[in-house]
This record gives C-alpha cells, structure tokens and sequence, in this order.
C-alpha cells in the first residue's frame, strides 16, 4: 500500500485541474458545435483520389455561374470564421494538454501512481490534436485553392475543387470529434481517480489512531456509566 501523504497530495492535484479542465472541456465543445454543425482535413492527395467526383449538367452549370458571386462571398465567410475556430480549438486543445493531462501524468508517475488509462488517454489525444492541425492546414490550402477559382467560367472546375474540400472538411470534423472523446473520457478518469484517491486516503487511517480512538470512546462511555451508577447509588 503507498504512503498516505502521496495519495493525499495526488487527490489535491486531482481537485484542482478538475474545475479549469470542465469549463475548458465545455469551451472546446460549443465552439466546434457552432462551426460544425452549421455547414456541410490530415487529407493528402492520395486521399482525394478516393473522392467520387460527379458530373454537372448544363443546368448546374448555369447555376454555379450565375451565383457565382454570392457563392464566392459564402466561401469568404467560411474562411474567416474557419480560422478563428483554429485559433480557438489550438489555443485549448494546448491548453488542456500541457497545462492539464500531461502534468497530471508526471505527477501521479512521481508519486508512484501511474494510472495506465489516464496515460493511453494522453497519447490518443496528441496524436488526435496533431491529425487535426495537419488536417486544418490541407483543408484551408483547398479552401482557398476553391476561392480562387473563377466558378463563372469555369463551373465544372470549381465543382470538383468543393468536392474535395467538402470531404477533407468532413474528415477534419470526425478529427475534432476525436480530440473531444479523448478529452471526454480524460475528465471521466480524472473524477474516477479523485474517488479512488479520496477512498484510500479514508482508509487508510493509521490503526493506531483507530484503535486509540477506540480506548478513548470505551472511557468515555465507562465514566458515563460510573457516574450515572453513583448518581443512583445517592
């Protein structure tokens, strides 16, 4: 059984990421939510290859050039907000990692507590975060590839370049989706860990001061009942 000072000084460490890494964890959700859901990337060209690109008819054709500017205006504003959800999404997912989960690790390790799933959850979120920042980087190179094409002239063109952007964006979404389960079932461990450590810091009461509490109550109680016996006896 580990001493009981390294136990209690993992479960204060415990208590005080639990509050930063909810509100943190919550920040990160509703931020892609809002990106994500409103419109329908670590995608190299081999990957494009797998996109199945269709055909236009004459009248797409004349859709996608007639709408071209407004279209073009829509894919701007993607841009612009796409890139400050980036910003936002790195800023945390750095955050949470090295100020929170990596740390955590190094403490607990110290501490002769390594707790194995805490450390498979690490490495499954650094490997996410760095499949969604190469994914973010192919993604607005072809985002804005897209924008540059003259959709007017060149209808067909532009439709096969939104293809592959609309798939690597669907890609660099299930990335993000990736990031959030592993940060999700961090905050999961982390608050099993906190029980567990407060447990064993209940148990691990020294038996001395068990059995001293123990006497201590078998005397009070032997007075009481000697002084109610002389009460009776007068």
């Amino acid at each position: 059984m580990f001493s009981t000072p390294r136990k209690t000084s993992s479960s204060k460490l415990s208590l005080s990421i639990f509050s930063s890494f909810c509100c943190l964890l919550l920040g990160v959700f509703f931020t892609t939510q809002a990106i994500f859901l409103s419109h329908p990337v670590y995608a190299e060209d081999d990957i494009l290859k797998n996109v199945t690109h269709r055909k236009l008819n004459d009248t797409e054709r004349g859709n996608i050039s007639m709408s071209c500017a407004s279209i073009q205006t829509s894919l701007k504003n993607i841009q612009r907000n796409d890139s400050k959800t980036r910003v936002i999404l790195g800023t945390n997912y750095q955050t949470l990692l090295s100020n929170y989960i990596s740390p955590l690790n190094v403490r607990l390790i110290k501490n002769n507590l390594p707790d194995s799933t805490l450390i498979s959850i690490q490495s499954e979120a650094i490997t996410s975060r760095n499949s969604f920042t190469n994914l973010f980087v192919t993604y607005s190179q072809r985002l804005e590839s897209l924008i540059s094409i003259d959709c007017k002239n060149q209808p067909d063109a532009f439709y096969s370049e939104l293809e592959n952007v609309r798939y690597l964006r669907s890609q660099l979404e299930e990335s993000v989706n990736k990031v959030n389960t592993a940060l999700s079932n961090h905050l999961k461990s982390v608050n099993q860990l906190r029980e567990k450590l407060s447990n064993n810091s209940t148990d691990s009461t020294p038996t001395s001061t068990k059995s001293n509490t123990t006497e201590d109550s078998s005397i009070t109680q032997t007075n009481i009942t000697s002084s109610q016996n002389e009460e009776k006896s007068r």
